[in-house]
């Protein structure tokens, strides 16, 4: 004889009308050894109490009363047995209707007693029982709905028990039959269907209609394939879904009842075909979950773990406090949906820290200008006093300026974020480079400056030369607000010969040892480029591909390093530039992909990248910033000279010497700056990010077998220009605008 027929998720009850007359009652007791648990006679004197609300009772009184509601009735024969197969328990309760009525009294007049009998005829779907465990809990203890059905294929694990309330005993057992279980614990008398399959396309119309069709369906599960499903099936059948995210209490209400033609998810996939939605590839998943949820919106730990998914976590983090108040959130928005009591669809936020904010927290806006030493004024020597009074410059036109300042080499200022400002008086050219409010980090004693400076006027004084005209440095300085203030003044030459034959003398080096990288096995041996009057720079080639590949690692992890420290972070995103229309940032110089904008775009907001900082995460930006930089072909080491700008002439010589054979030429000043800012007395560094970066110089020697001081080095990439996506990063011809007024105000 099978003796209980229900699914291991349903008790059986033996109403009184059966109870200890029954057969099967006795059996169960004979074969399972039960635990019987007599509770019927505490529940009836409760009972009596919630119908007499006005009489305070002794429990002398209450005695009186059960004695003689008894002497009228067989007592043996009255309320319900239960049984727990799970648990081998068997309990008596009270009949159904006084079970309801007393267990829901407390309810009252929140939920008055005809909308308690309102939603006791309603079914309720739930997909997902990790958060769902908490939502249909809640919805159980209150009573919202008659019948629950729970879809779920996941069991149980030990990781899951930091937010599902349910004992070690339960492991292992399917997420919906656990809540079931405990469901029926509460109220053995709430109808609950599990669906321990999870939902798929070939039973969700079961699910949502069959011969008890939900009334309201609550999506808390993580495959996005079910979440789109469930809410194009809402559509068809016409009903409100309901969505909570445990982060920021992100709630979301979509009344496909009301509006069958509502966008899903608010239209934030409103682009994309239906037929697309139903089987979305696997490499387009993540980005679609990123838009759903406005990852930017997202809390700064929540991003934070956002971006070390993969990393160092392998599942998204949910808190037990914020599983608790969402299933209260969830269940208190059904009740007014299913009462008629709220039809407004739309996204909100029950956010603890916007509802209540640390009043007393000190919160300082990072500021890079606060934590930098302001600039020295530094006067760079070019003859006697009153040198531009005195000097021998000669008038051009502003025809004949335009022509010399067209094509000089540099690099564009949406990439720098340095500013030039150019302008002539008519007898002088001058000259300023502005590093701007956002460059303090990543411009370290005004290195870059300094470099692109040496670039830009060699490369003025090349065309200069080529026309006949001698370039004269009149003034060159720094001014306490770090602008680069350099004056110059032409005179006529006829050496125009003598200059070329230079000028190609001086371009040998690059135009001998360059088509050595093309070669099928590139080995250049180590140099020296020569500038006459000036020592030489010694110059080492990085070829070996596992040297190339330990470089473009080490440079990926200090751009990681750069973007969570709150000045270099400042610097990186005051370049970025969001378009209305795909609401990514786009950086300059970089040609990312949508999963590393959707990246970046989360730490946006400082505070989640500072969370990434405190962990010791961020491996994901390293992966996108080694990759960016992957360098096919080769890296340049020069020692640093004591006068940055002598590396002007050069870059500029290498700049032309390599685009005659199709190649790039990129400057790389990071991470000189980042390695002078690490010295003995760093600034704008915690210990934490100078021991990182004393450990990825580590790593680099290591990998690549080669000693080299970043500290005291320029590194340049060379690259082919076919190859090239982020080509702004690249030394290129650029045209400026010259003004007839000085933009400074000193």
């Amino acid at each position: 004889m099978q003796l209980n027929k229900n699914p291991d998720y349903l008790p059986q009850l033996f109403p009184h009308h059966q109870g200890r007359d029954s057969k099967e009652f006795w059996l169960l007791n004979d074969q399972q050894e039960l635990n019987f648990l007599d509770l019927f006679e505490n529940q009836k004197k409760e009972l009596f109490k919630i119908k007499n609300p006005k009489r305070r009772f002794t429990a002398q009184q209450l005695d009186e009363l059960y004695m003689d509601w008894a002497s009228r009735c067989d007592v043996n024969r009255e309320g319900t047995w239960v049984y727990y197969p799970w648990s081998r328990r068997m309990l008596r309760i009270l009949d159904e209707a006084e079970f309801i009525q007393l267990r829901t009294s407390r309810n009252q007049h929140k939920i008055t007693a005809s909308e308690q009998s309102v939603l006791k005829e309603k079914t309720i779907g739930i997909i997902g029982l990790s958060v769902g465990n908490a939502v249909a809990m809640t919805l159980a203890i209150e009573r919202i709905g008659g019948h629950l059905k729970l879809a779920d294929f996941d069991e149980l694990e030990l990781s899951n028990l930091n937010r599902i309330r349910t004992g070690l005993h339960h492991l292992g057992l399917n997420k919906a039959i656990v809540t079931a279980r405990e469901i029926a614990e509460i109220d053995p008398y709430l109808k609950v269907t599990c669906y321990t399959e999870g939902i798929t396309a070939s039973n969700i119309d079961t699910f949502l209609g069959g011969d008890d069709p939900i009334d309201l369906l609550i999506d808390e599960c993580d495959d996005l394939q079910v979440k789109i499903l469930a809410r194009l099936k809402a559509k068809a059948y016409r009903l409100p879904l309901v969505m909570e995210t445990s982060d920021r209490g992100m709630l979301d209400i979509e009344r496909f009842d009301l509006d069958p033609a509502l966008a899903i998810f608010h239209g934030k996939l409103a682009d994309l075909s239906d037929s697309f939605l139903r089987e979305v590839p696997a490499e387009h998943k993540m980005a679609l979950i990123m838009r759903i949820i406005d990852a930017p919106n997202t809390s700064a730990r929540g991003r934070a773990s956002l971006i070390e998914l993969g990393q160092t976590i392998g599942t998204w983090p949910q808190l037990a406090s914020a599983v608790a108040m969402g299933g209260g959130v969830v269940a208190d928005i059904s009740r007014k949906i299913l009462l008629n009591q709220h039809s407004t669809s739309g996204r909100f936020y029950v956010d603890l820290d916007e509802i209540l904010p640390d009043k007393a927290a000190r919160r300082k806006k990072s500021n890079p200008e606060e934590d930098f030493p302001q600039h020295s004024t530094q006067v760079v020597p070019t003859g006697q006093d009153g040198a531009i009074n005195l000097d021998k410059s000669i008038a051009l036109s502003a025809e004949e300026v335009a022509n010399l300042t067209t094509g000089l080499i540099g690099l564009p200022q949406q990439v720098t974020g340095l500013n030039y400002h150019w302008y002539w008086d008519g007898k002088h050219l001058h000259l300023i480079i502005d590093p701007g409010q956002n460059n303090n980090f990543a411009h370290f004693h005004n290195l870059p400056g300094k470099i692109l400076l040496g670039i830009t006027m060699h490369s003025l004084q090349q065309k200069a030369l080529q026309r006949g005209l001698m370039l004269t440095t009149l003034d060159s300085h720094e001014d306490n607000r770090g602008l680069i203030h350099h004056t110059v003044g032409f005179s006529r030459s006829s050496n125009e010969l003598t200059v070329d034959i230079e000028i190609n003398r001086r371009r040998t080096y690059f135009l001998d040892s360059l088509p050595a990288l093309l070669s099928a096995n590139p080995v250049v041996p180590l140099g020296s480029y020569v500038l006459p009057g000036s020592p030489a720079l010694s110059i080492t080639w990085i070829t070996d591909p596992q040297a190339k590949a330990a470089m473009d690692r080490a440079l990926g992890r200090m751009r990681a390093l750069m973007i969570l420290n709150p000045h270099g972070h400042s610097d990186f995103f005051a370049r970025a530039i969001i378009t209305e229309k795909e609401g990514l940032p786009k950086f300059p110089g970089f040609e990312f992909d949508e999963k590393a904008l959707t990246a970046f775009s989360m730490i946006a907001d400082y505070k989640s990248a500072a969370v990434l900082k405190s962990i010791n995460g961020g491996e994901l930006f390293t992966g996108i910033f080694t990759q960016a930089y992957q360098c096919k072909l080769a890296y340049l080491q020069v020692d640093l000279p004591d006068d940055p700008g002598r590396l002007g002439s050069m870059l500029v010589d290498l700049f032309h010497a390599a685009s005659d054979l199709g190649l790039t030429v990129e400057p790389l000043c990071f991470p000189t700056t980042l390695s002078n800012r690490s010295g003995t007395m760093p600034e704008g560094m915690d210990s934490l990010e100078q021991d990182r970066l004393i450990q990825i110089h580590l790593d680099f020697c290591k990998e690549a077998s080669m000693e080299l001081s970043f500290d005291q080095s320029l590194f340049i990439r060379i690259a082919y220009s076919h190859e090239e996506t982020g080509g702004q990063r690249q030394l290129q011809k650029l045209n400026f605008v010259i003004d007839t007024t000085n933009p400074t105000h000193e």
